[in-house]
């Protein structure tokens, strides 16, 4: 409940939902300083632009790079609850970027929450086709 008072009266109003409306002009700014310390929970190299997040790991090794990336999952999983933050999971996909067409063509195990990402062949990031 949040209450205002101002000289004797006494305002109230109950809250069902936590956060912003959706298109209030303060939530951009307000999510990014709320997420401010995102970089210091995942270590992969990291992308943001308002509450996009793309992360990768180079390495030779595709099992290495899977690894790597089903730690940094974890961690976001952990983060976003301790938050209360929710990912949304259909929209959450993998991509391998190679010159070896037999590494392309391997599915990667990553884990999200249970779930699996699909892989994209060629994803689009803010309208950006990458290949």
């Amino acid at each position: 409940m949040i209450q205002t008072k101002i000289n004797n009266g006494i305002s109230s109003k109950q809250i069902q939902e936590e956060g912003l409306p959706q298109g209030c002009s303060l939530s951009c700014t307000l999510f990014l300083i709320f997420i401010n310390d995102l970089p210091d929970v995942v270590q992969a190299e990291k992308a943001f632009c308002a509450n996009d997040l793309v992360m990768w790991h180079t390495n030779k090794d595709p099992g290495i790079s899977a690894r790597l990336l089903n730690e940094d999952l974890d961690r976001l999983q952990n983060y976003c609850d301790k938050w209360k933050l929710i990912i949304n999971s259909s929209k959450t996909v993998y991509s391998v970027f190679t010159k070896s067409h037999m590494v392309a063509k391997k599915n990667i195990r990553l884990s999200l929450r249970g779930t699996n990402p699909k892989k994209e062949e060629i994803p689009i990031y803010l309208g950006v086709k990458l290949d």
